[in-house]
């Protein structure tokens, strides 16, 4: 678990390429940071530089400061389909697609910020 809170921890650090080994420095981020859950299905950076953080207690987006955490509304079609296990795609334009454990995948819309 902590390895993949590295990983993440790179992936947001991208700011420090072209520094030496050094200069790298890791942040664990966790629940108490806004983090959702400690159970961590997949992450990915998208174009715009966020970090998508799948987990068992919904889909999480980090900015680098903040967590945005993305959850199944069963008043919401256009809402996550549900919040279990997330894995992610992205296609050649930057799509960011997301399959869910339970079966089926969403499309993540920017504008308007649903699925």
């Amino acid at each position: 678990m902590r390895f993949l809170l590295a990983v993440l921890a790179m992936l947001i650090g991208g700011y420090a390429r072209g520094q030496s080994l050094e200069d790298l420095r890791f942040q664990l981020l966790d629940q108490r940071h806004g983090l959702s859950s400690i159970w961590i299905t997949d992450l990915i950076q998208d174009s715009a530089g966020f970090v998508w953080i799948g987990t068992y207690d919904g889909l999480n987006r980090y900015d680098g400061q903040q967590f945005r955490i993305f959850r199944h509304d069963p008043e919401d079609t256009l809402s996550l389909l549900n919040d279990n296990g997330q894995l992610f795609y992205k296609d050649a334009r930057g799509q960011l697609y997301i399959s869910y454990a339970e079966g089926g995948f969403s499309r993540f819309e920017t504008k308007g910020h649903r699925f």
